[in-house]
């Protein structure tokens, strides 16, 4: 832990705001480097319902956005290669633009939580 708050310290010049380890873990993560957006990576594991119905309720130019993104970052893996830099996805891009699954996540959990609730009072 020591070693790992020294490299932090090093790293982040002694400035450990939240903004700051936002920006440290986001060039961490590497996703930036193929043109992706926080949520183009976001895990189906754990909800992958959840997901997989809030993608499918996205506008088409957003779907077909995150397609070309996913198959633009699969080419560029095939290629062991990375985007020019110019091209990768900035930390201000990626939290004004990079969040766009979750208004959508939201509301099929909640959607979720609705029917469940009506299935327990009204399903005796």
């Amino acid at each position: 832990m020591r070693l790992f708050r020294t490299l932090l310290y090093k790293v982040t010049a002694e400035d450990t705001s939240k903004a700051t380890l936002g920006r440290l873990m986001f060039k961490l993560n590497e996703y930036c480097k193929f043109g992706l957006y926080h949520d183009d990576v976001y895990p189906d594991e754990e909800h992958e319902a959840v997901t997989r119905e809030a993608v499918r309720r996205l506008p088409s130019e957003i779907y077909h956005a995150r397609n070309f993104r996913h198959i633009q970052a699969m080419q560029l893996d095939i290629q062991k290669e990375y985007l020019p830099e110019n091209q990768w996805t900035s930390y201000e891009d990626d939290l004004k633009n990079g969040r766009y699954l979750q208004p959508y996540i939201k509301e099929v959990t909640a959607e979720l939580k609705e029917r469940e609730d009506w299935e327990k009072n009204h399903m005796k």
